[in-house]
């Protein structure tokens, strides 16, 4: 399968996981992570470690547009770094291409998009070892994939032992 799922629920500890599944892993990966650093939601590239900020407090002002959802506000301009990143990856072909994590935003065409929806389809189909790895929240796991229209993954599970 080329595209792979690591599922849970919010606040589970997915994107600890998938940071000491990286540490370990020997190929090439690429992509963004979404961590919390000192309370708040960060962005870092996989490829270079580089961490943008993400989350914005409520005294701050976004550097892009502001994108609030719920009680959390976030700045365009992070979101934008990040469909970058994503994009300029699939272009290098990594063994792993990571989107973490594909929630509510995405779903309503915001957040990681249009890009997002560009990897799904390019992966839909086999390529030659490379997988695109997203990371959902449980809730809205069949969400995903109907949004998506993924009908054939694989579960993280079976490369995380």
């Amino acid at each position: 399968m080329a595209i792979v799922i690591l599922n849970g629920p919010v606040r589970s500890g997915k994107t600890t996981r998938l940071r000491r599944w990286l540490q370990n892993l020997p190929e090439k990966a690429a992509g963004i992570l979404s961590p919390d650093f000192e309370g708040m939601k960060v962005l870092q590239d996989v490829e270079t470690g580089e961490i943008f900020r993400f989350e914005i407090g409520p005294d701050e002002q976004p550097r892009g547009d502001l994108v609030q959802f719920g009680r959390f506000r976030f700045d365009g301009a992070a979101f934008s770094r990040a469909r970058e990143v994503l994009l300029s990856a699939r272009a290098k072909h990594p063994r792993w291409l990571i989107v973490d994590e594909v929630g509510p935003l995405e779903l309503q065409g915001r957040g990681f998009e249009p890009a997002l929806g560009q990897l799904v389809e390019f992966y839909r189909n086999p390529k030659q070892g490379e997988k695109l790895l997203l990371v959902v929240r449980e809730s809205l796991f069949e969400r995903i994939l109907r949004h998506y229209r993924i009908s054939e993954y694989a579960s993280f599970e079976e490369y995380a032992k």
